[in-house]
């Protein structure tokens, strides 16, 4: 699910980049979870702990993150099927953010 491995020959030659760009992919699937932590606490003290993700349902956060999850996996799949290696960064971003929705319910 969040590594891409067996595909990095595929992803190189279709998409035409290099080692160090394909990294990438591994990098924009971490980057929210080292950032959007730091803004989720900042917003949870300016707004208030009533619109956190913390208090919301675990139902309603399971759908937003399978609603997002499926919306980076589109941009990754548009992505790679137009050879845009950004739109391609962008789904992998969405798809690793989806992945915080439920441990920020919990």
């Amino acid at each position: 699910m969040d590594t891409p491995i067996p595909l990095q020959r595929e992803l190189q030659q279709t998409m035409g980049i290099n080692a160090a760009e394909y990294n990438l992919f591994f990098s924009f699937y971490a980057l929210p979870n080292i950032v959007l932590p730091y803004i989720t606490g900042i917003l949870a003290d300016v707004l208030g702990r009533r619109y956190s993700p913390r208090e919301c349902e675990h139902r309603h956060a399971l759908i937003i993150s399978g609603g997002v999850l499926a919306f980076g996996q589109l941009l990754l799949a548009l992505g790679v099927s137009a050879d845009s290696f950004r739109v391609s960064l962008c789904g992998r971003f969405f798809f690793g953010y989806c992945l915080l929705i439920p441990h920020r319910a919990g």
